[in-house]
């Protein structure tokens, strides 16, 4: 009888997939990743649908060969215009047919080199860079720049005060802008004489103003020798005719705008020297401007009248905290306004200040609450996803958040898988952040990590507001500072030069859009180390497989780590055919614009762990990704 032939069992083939697919993971041992993170990607980020693609890239715009601390817009109903602060000149910046000039006219030339802030009010910018408190506007029909103090709002601090300088009542506090006052005064029939205080007060040789009413209600200048004297000495102003009675019976008729020689506890240099700005009021309205950041005073800050920068009164101030540590920046959170401070480990870091009304004292804005533990480390890095703000600390990026049962505000860390490589970069005084998009983008050192504020993750039966973002971690993008207009996210370099990135959709063969001023954006996305679902087999590869985006052009490395050797396993072109853009060395005539499924045969054998990467280096090609999967079989037990 024949001898019979058994054929031998064929070896059970297993899988792994990675779907998915979220952020960075730079928190935990890459072996501890979970699948659908990468322990190390670059210029990889999500797009509306949560897919991994390679960042768009930028173009230089303008170059105003200084370095760039500040791009503003003032914008009214019938004026748009754009402000450049780059070393120490302002420039207006043209828009002409959609497209920004190449660079700008200068319109000042001794700003502070170091960044700056503005905010609008009433059709004019604000500017404060820590030198000089500066107004753009339009001025007797010309656009132009002018010194908070020469356009200072002059107060009537006193009304309705006698002739001899008794009586009277105090209407207005002082400007902190100007040592410019006004006093009012209700005539009396015969008197010449006006006394400016009950005692004698000394005038400085600036010059005096007066105005008296007329009969009709109306006013007239009057000129100094010609219509009056002024005893400086003695603080006393002789008219020549006495300015009579008031012809509305009721109101001062005699306004008179000195300034008193003095020792004046409040210099312009307070507001002139400060770096920090938000618009904050009363009930959370934007009414007034709070300021602070001068160093010599870093734990104070002040606010303006209402709806008036031009006017700080003397006593609308504020110390929060000891002095040790500076202030660094705002927040808005509902009715309150955020303040940051920094961290010298023994003070309160974070201070609620809310705003009042007594019929009899006014508006006021006192400490309503704080917080202690994190304080900032950067003055540029406030900013908001939504309704949640965030700044940066030497332990990573906080939220002010409010605990849910009790409704205590309190900071939480939000950047747990980005914080071991955040919290080591250099000179984190001088990150700058920006949302856009509903994202957080915080450079630092060319480095920008990128919080994905669609994607929150939450620990397992963690309460409501302890989740983490998504992150992502971008490289060759040299951010000074942000700015945002017109959908499109642009920044500013040490260089002087003024970048904007490209839109996705936007790529095509005369104007790609993935390179860097034409230089290629090096992405790609590491898989964790991966056991197989075996630590105690040898395992042996029998396939790798990615479905990739479709592209105008795209091309994709596979490569597999093994024992920490990484090698280049299948490179492949993915193009859609376009007349606009053939290339013959890689022509296709595919027109299929859905994704394609890119198979790697090769093997790996015997191996206990494996790592794979997914890479695009190419210049002007896009790339993403949807899956990847991977196929096996089990060896022998690993025996060591």
């Amino acid at each position: 009888m024949a001898k019979q032939f058994t054929v031998p069992a064929s070896a059970k083939i297993y899988t792994v997939k990675l779907e998915n697919f979220r952020g960075v993971d730079f928190a935990n041992n890459a072996t501890q990743v979970e699948n659908f993170r990468s322990p190390d990607a670059q210029n990889i980020i999500s797009d509306l649908a949560g897919k991994p693609v390679k960042r768009t890239g930028y173009e230089t715009i303008a170059n105003f060969n200084a370095q760039i601390n500040g791009i503003f817009r003032l914008a009214t109903e019938n004026t748009e215009k754009f402000l450049v602060h780059a070393g120490t000149k302002l420039y207006e910046w043209v828009r002409t047919n959609g497209e920004f000039s190449a660079s700008g006219t200068e319109i000042y030339a001794d700003m502070n080199n170091q960044r700056s802030v503005a905010f609008q009010n009433d059709k004019k910018l604000y500017l404060l860079d820590g030198k000089t408190y500066l107004c753009y506007g339009e001025f007797d029909g010309a656009w132009k720049v002018k010194k908070v103090t020469d356009i200072a709002t002059v107060p009537k601090v006193v009304i309705s005060r006698n002739p001899d300088g008794t009586g009277g009542t105090e209407k207005r506090q002082l400007n902190v802008l100007t040592q410019k006052r006004t006093y009012g005064f209700f005539g009396t029939a015969d008197a010449k004489e006006y006394h400016l205080a009950g005692s004698d007060v000394k005038l400085k040789a600036n010059q005096v103003t007066v105005k008296v009413m007329k009969a009709d209600g109306t006013w007239a200048d009057k000129v100094e020798t010609t219509d009056f004297t002024v005893d400086r000495a003695k603080g006393i102003i002789t008219f020549k005719t006495a300015p009579g009675v008031s012809p509305s019976g009721s109101a001062d008729n005699v306004e008179i705008t000195f300034v008193a020689d003095t020792d004046y506890k409040y210099t312009t240099e307070i507001i002139n020297k400060c770096t920090i700005a938000v618009q904050y009021g009363y009930r959370g309205s934007t009414d007034r401007v709070f300021v602070s950041g001068n160093p010599e005073v870093k734990n104070f800050h002040y606010w303006s009248a209402v709806n008036d920068p031009c006017y700080f009164e003397a006593y609308n101030y504020a110390s929060l905290g000891q002095d040790s540590s500076a202030i660094m920046g705002y927040s808005l959170v509902g009715d309150a306004l955020v303040v940051h401070k920094e961290d010298n480990e023994q003070d309160q870091t974070i201070f609620l200040v809310t705003g009042s009304y007594n019929a009899d004292t006014g508006y006021s804005f006192a400490i309503s609450g704080s917080v202690a533990g994190v304080g900032a480390i950067s003055k540029y890095a406030f900013a908001r996803i939504g309704t949640e703000p965030l700044f940066l600390s030497r332990q990573g990026v906080f939220s002010l958040t409010t605990q849910y049962m009790t409704a205590e505000k309190y900071a939480q860390n939000r950047s747990y898988y980005i914080d071991p490589r955040l919290t080591k970069e250099a000179d984190l005084s001088e990150a700058v952040a920006k949302e856009y998009n509903g994202n957080y983008y915080l450079c630092v050192n060319g480095h920008v990590y990128m919080a994905d504020g669609r994607q929150e993750t939450y620990a397992k039966n963690a309460p409501q507001n302890k989740y983490q973002y998504e992150w992502y971690y971008l490289t060759n993008i040299d951010a000074r500072i942000w700015w945002e207009y017109d959908g499109r996210l642009y920044f500013g370099d040490c260089d002087g030069k003024v970048k904007r990135f490209k839109l996705s959709e936007e790529d095509k063969a005369s104007h790609p859009t993935y390179s860097d001023d034409g230089e290629p954006i090096r992405a790609y996305w590491n898989t964790p180390i991966l056991t197989m679902n075996s630590l105690s087999h040898y395992k042996t590869i029998k396939g790798f497989w990615v479905m990739e985006a479709p592209y105008r052009r795209s091309s994709i490395d596979v490569y597999y780590r093994l024992k920490g050797d990484l090698q280049l396993k299948k490179h492949s072109t993915m193009d859609i055919f376009d007349f606009n853009d053939i290339d013959f060395e890689r022509l296709t005539f595919v027109t299929d614009d859905s994704p394609a499924i890119v198979p790697t045969n090769a093997k790996a054998k015997k191996f206990m762990l494996i790592q794979f990467r997914v890479e695009n280096a190419a210049v002007n090609e896009g790339f993403g990704f949807y899956e990847m999967e991977v196929s096996y079989v089990m060896g022998g037990k690993y025996k060591g």
